[in-house]
């Protein structure tokens, strides 16, 4: 097995902040990146600062994105986990995985 390249990229979760409380069932999600680019070409021929982002809700996948935004809709209220990862151009993580999470709290 080929092992998977790093990256020297650097992703943020601006919004939702950790521990913040967003209001309604859509959730407008702003990410940060530095160190890499957003592609939007799907390729086997990688490079560790190219890619896009997957974003998930609560360990479900719900965005698969070629820019640093998302909207998330019907979102429940309640405490949830909204993860996003940087992952090569072919949608698979590098080593070691560029992630951030972040819990927020929704409320109707």
């Amino acid at each position: 097995m080929t092992r998977r390249p790093s990256s020297p990229a650097r992703l943020t979760i601006v919004s939702p902040a950790n521990g913040s409380t967003v209001h309604g069932s859509t959730v407008a999600v702003h990410l940060d990146l530095s160190g890499a680019r957003i592609v939007d070409a799907t390729t086997t021929n990688i490079t560790p600062t190219e890619g896009h982002i997957h974003v998930y809700l609560d360990n479900e996948i719900v965005s698969m994105n070629y820019s640093l935004n998302a909207t998330l809709s019907k979102v429940a209220p309640g405490q949830h986990v909204l993860r996003a990862e940087f992952v090569a151009a072919d949608h698979a993580p590098f080593d070691p995985r560029v992630i951030v999470n972040s819990v927020f709290t929704d409320t109707p």
